[in-house]
């Protein structure tokens, strides 16, 4: 087990005539779901620790730094306990938390003045319990899609670009075939006179084929984006997110500049979003909620093996749709360049 602080490795420690794992370094307590009750019982009946800590007021709330679980390795994020006030991080997968030792000491003050007590951990042990079943069923019946990177604040610019394209889309249905081609991104008549048709490769992104190209497209948004976004903030994120979808749309127009085929949609936007991802948060996975025969099924991948199993089915959509490879590029340069913006970034500390 590595401590998710530090990331060294955490060593079993007596507590109580209990073991439970603890880091030397950083000094924090892991501890896991079924774990939680008894060990506040614990420390809260020892008296040389509620001696100690007699004159420990309540503290305000304060988030912590998110890391990885100890025991499933997914992403960890700063909860209120039982709304004392004592924040911990807590894996969303196995309940588990991880306690700062510097934090005890508001622990027992929310005891010692009645905002935390016994019954309320135990309660909370149970209804945890029952509330993860139902989240369960829930997630496998509508077949969710969810990675493990908690965020810390809401994804503005991702929710507005969803709105936006969803808004575009439905407008989309007022026009003409011939007002559609004058927005879409036609290589032909761009590089025939570009200075007319300059708008092409930025109308373009916000475009869609229909309501299934875009309910996939949207999905992939916000899957990848709402972590980005967070990580690098919006301005940063909404500049990422429009010259990646340049870029990609120029792309396609170059390989093959006598072509009257439109290019519409997010698609190389959304891959430049998850190049960005990958550089960022490497080691997150992807989880597939799906329900069969009535029993909730959790597969996890890596997310480099998701973005891989994405990529190939890309290209032979494009190739169905008679493209001959063009949407294969399109997503390979909005990878590419989104790695790549993204790891210079983080290279020169501009993140």
């Amino acid at each position: 087990m590595q401590c998710p602080e530090c990331n060294k490795s955490l060593s079993d420690k007596s507590f109580n005539q209990k073991f439970i794992k603890f880091c030397e370094s950083c000094r924090g307590f892991w501890i896991p779901y079924d774990d939680q009750a008894g060990f506040v019982t614990s420390l809260t009946s020892n008296q040389a620790i509620l001696e100690k800590f007699k004159n420990t007021g309540i503290q305000p709330y304060q988030p912590v730094s998110p890391g990885y679980c100890p025991d499933c390795n997914t992403s960890i994020s700063s909860v209120d306990f039982i709304q004392s006030g004592v924040p911990v991080l807590e894996c969303e997968k196995c309940l588990g938390i991880w306690l700062q030792t510097v934090n005890i000491g508001s622990l027992i003050g929310a005891f010692n003045h009645g905002v935390l007590n016994v019954s309320a951990v135990y309660r909370k042990s149970d209804t945890t319990g029952v509330k993860q079943v139902e989240k369960s069923f829930l997630k496998s019946f509508l077949g969710w899609i969810e990675d493990d990177i908690p965020v810390n604040r809401f994804p503005l610019v991702t929710v507005s670009l969803i709105v936006i394209n969803i808004i575009v889309l439905i407008l989309q249905l007022f026009l003409t075939r011939e007002d559609l081609l004058e927005l879409a991104f036609v290589p032909k008549s761009f590089f025939n006179n570009p200075l007319y048709y300059w708008y092409m490769p930025l109308t373009s992104i916000f475009m869609h084929g229909g309501f299934g190209h875009i309910l996939g497209n949207m999905i992939y948004l916000y899957l990848f984006g709402d972590n980005v976004e967070d990580r690098i903030g919006p301005v940063k994120y909404l500049g990422l997110y429009m010259f990646v979808g340049l870029i990609s749309g120029l792309a396609f127009a170059f390989v093959n500049a006598d072509s009257s085929i439109p290019l519409l949609g997010a698609s190389g936007a959304i891959s430049g979003i998850m190049g960005c991802s990958l550089v960022l948060y490497p080691k997150s996975k992807i989880s597939f909620h799906r329900m069969i025969f009535f029993i909730p099924f959790v597969i996890r991948v890596s997310v480099w093996v998701y973005v891989g199993l994405w990529f190939v089915a890309q290209q032979f959509l494009g190739m169905a749709l008679g493209l001959q490879g063009i949407a294969y590029l399109v997503h390979l340069v909005g990878i590419g360049s989104g790695a790549i913006i993204m790891f210079t970034m983080r290279q020169f500390d501009m993140l």
